[in-house]
């Protein structure tokens, strides 16, 4: 299975269940590269403060990149192309970069949850998600983890550090 180290991927829990997905996989990628300046508290702070527009993969793109000046930040949009997505996904996961993917919550399908893709073999991507602090496997070619992808654009948000 192509992953990144697991031993070096922190799995911080999700403790706002209403607005901390988002800020908690920053916190755990973050942690990853070896930034601890920031916590999903930290983040929702931000948020809270007006500093962050709004917890949505654009925006935290945007707002969050003058806070962490050594990464890179970046939001992606595979415009409807489940194909792009899984290519994209892949290729983030070759070069050791986890990525935060728009996701149907476990708790309830009809809630907008991200988790963080941390991993992927022939047939199963594997990520970790910081609301029960599980990781799951899923497989991708059947429609299993398409049915589990936010639908439409599949949001994606990478963080990764800036090339010197």
């Amino acid at each position: 299975m192509c992953k990144i180290d697991m031993n070096n991927f922190p799995k911080i829990r999700q403790t706002d269940l209403k607005y901390g997905c988002i800020p908690v996989n920053i916190e755990n990628i973050l942690r990853y590269f070896g930034n601890n300046s920031f916590t999903e508290v930290k983040i929702l702070k931000l948020f809270f403060d007006r500093k962050i527009e709004s917890l949505s993969f654009p925006q935290v793109a945007r707002d969050f990149a003058p806070f962490i000046p050594d990464f890179e930040i970046k939001f992606k949009s595979c415009q409807g192309s489940f194909d792009k997505l899984e290519n994209y996904l892949k290729s983030n996961l070759r070069n050791k970069i986890p990525t935060i993917l728009s996701f149907k919550a476990n708790f309830n399908p009809n809630v907008t949850h991200a988790v963080s893709i941390i991993g992927f073999n022939e047939k199963e991507f594997l990520y970790y998600d910081p609301g029960d602090g599980q990781e799951y496997k899923i497989n991708y070619i059947n429609n299993d983890f398409k049915n589990r992808v936010q639908a439409g654009d599949y949001h994606t948000l990478i963080i990764k550090r800036k090339l010197k």
